[in-house]
């Protein structure tokens, strides 16, 4: 099927656009989104085809601001009675929900068109066959069996496409902005079938073209097979080389990606029952104000962390939300906290500007040139760790959380791998981890959860935009006195 078959584009969903403004009735002001997207997936489990689904959907999201008063509809519909309907509900919404004050609306200022979107927007992933992922599962289970292994995974492509509409009343020009994304997911777990052994491989693209299965493939039965029969070590502190995977689950999860985390009206707020925010600095007697951290190191100085929407192996240049602009934003800069999200409402009332910076979640952090090989033939003694899961913050105010490691996890004594070891309990913070290291790696792209269903997916259609999905470049990282707190017998 191809890609116009699976979801509309710029004609169609402005189209519908266009349809909400005639049924509007001319008082006030009416903004517009409208988006759609596809996803298709298949998941198997220990050697059989267990799910596969494909799906599609709408989302019309209806703003209309009347004298002192808005309201805001969202539906799935797109027929004419059905715009008409949730338009009218809109405008009785402004007019009986309406405050003493008029809304504050700042002035938008987006991006221009591109007439390229091959940043963001892969022909494989919007038409890719899920026929196609029946031969990868068969593959990769005869593999298995060949190997005397089970294997479970997932195959999933999705594409999106969105238009938006504003009226800016300042400058008295009407704003329409048109994006399309697609994203694809691959991921592999191979498994002993009485548990000795565990291996994973999987990667993120915006074009399924750049996934090798058979490469994912071979990196979870090869893991598995070296982790069969793991020794049991004492837990402690010790070196840690995290693999890329394992760093972005640590650090990605917990911090760039972890909106509250990086929010810079909660970093500069009083803190609440929980404790201070891990970027809160502390009260300012003589300014009579709640101080960040921002300015101040609080990283190693080889950290760089940023976000760039014109870079294209983080596919994020063809989405930008109707209030997120194209501008890079660079978090961290020589281990100094340069930025922290905040809205355009915040910019304008704090910071005398008007932009947005929220909602950027892909990043893309900077390494070293060592190889993984390089890292364990100069560590003395430490482990090897493949990646994290179960990660739950125990303390805000440090981002301490508790996970557990997985699907691969070595003893590295005298430059060396000498066996596999068992799984252990994890306790450790980002800033620990970024401020206690020894060696950086090459920098590449991890997997990463894509949004799961179609609420979500609709929500990047909003007034509200996120980015599609969150890409992660990162190095993987030695570590000095990394804490593993206790054995488990999980595999």
């Amino acid at each position: 099927m191809k890609s116009e078959d699976r979801i509309p584009g710029r004609g169609k969903l402005f189209s519908i656009i266009d349809k909400v403004l005639q049924l509007s009735s001319g008082e006030g002001r009416t903004d517009v989104t409208v988006s759609a997207y596809w996803q298709g997936n298949t998941r198997w489990f220990r050697n059989r085809i267990g799910m596969s689904s494909n799906r599609t959907d709408y989302r019309v999201t209806i703003r209309r601001i009347i004298d002192r008063g808005a309201g805001t509809v969202s539906m799935n519909q797109t027929d004419e009675q059905s715009v008409l309907s949730a338009v009218k509900f809109a405008e009785w919404k402004a007019v009986t929900e309406r405050k003493d004050q008029k809304p504050q609306d700042f002035p938008v200022e987006l991006p221009e068109n591109r007439d390229s979107d091959s940043y963001v927007w892969g022909e494989a992933t919007a038409n890719y066959d899920f026929i196609d992922s029946g031969k990868i599962v068969r593959i990769t289970c005869q593999r298995a069996e060949d190997l005397d292994l089970i294997t479970a995974g997932s195959v999933e492509c999705t594409s999106f496409s969105a238009a938006y509409y504003f009226y800016d009343e300042t400058t008295r020009k009407e704003n329409r902005n048109f994006t399309r994304v697609t994203r694809s997911d691959l991921s592999i777990t191979a498994r002993h079938p009485q548990g000795l052994g565990s291996g994973w491989g999987g990667i993120s693209d915006v074009d399924f073209a750049r996934i090798n299965e058979e490469t994912i493939a071979s990196k979870a039965f090869d893991r598995c097979l070296a982790s069969m029969n793991p020794v049991r070590v004492e837990p402690g502190r010790y070196t840690a080389i995290l693999e890329s995977q394992a760093v972005a689950d640590m650090i990605g999860k917990l911090l760039f990606a972890s909106e509250p985390v990086m929010d810079r009206a909660s970093a500069e707020w009083q803190p609440g029952a929980r404790g201070p925010h891990p970027f809160y600095l502390g009260y300012d007697e003589a300014a009579r104000l709640h101080r960040s951290k921002l300015g101040l190191k609080v990283f190693d100085a080889r950290v760089n962390v940023w976000h760039d929407p014109l870079d294209p192996e983080l596919g994020v240049t063809g989405f930008t939300a109707s209030d997120v602009g194209i501008k890079k934003v660079s978090y961290v800069e020589n281990g100094v906290l340069r930025s922290l999200s905040y809205e355009r409402r915040y910019s304008v009332n704090r910071l005398e500007a008007n932009e947005n910076n929220v909602h950027r979640m892909s990043f893309r952090m900077s390494g070293g040139s060592l190889t993984i090989e390089e890292m364990i033939d100069s560590t003395e003694r430490g482990f090897l760790v493949t990646r994290f899961s179960d990660g739950s913050i125990s303390d805000s105010s440090s981002l301490a959380a508790s996970g557990l490691t997985r699907d691969g996890l070595w003893l590295i004594e005298n430059g060396k791998i000498k066996s596999a070891v068992r799984n252990f309990r994890t306790l450790e913070s980002p800033f620990f981890i970024l401020n206690n290291l020894d060696q950086l790696g090459l920098p590449e792209k991890v997997f990463t959860k894509t949004v799961q269903n179609s609420t979500d997916i609709n929500r990047i259609g909003a007034l509200y935009t996120k980015n599609f999905a969150p890409q992660i470049i990162v190095p993987p990282l030695k570590v000095l006195d990394f804490s593993f707190t206790a054995t488990i017998d999980a595999v």
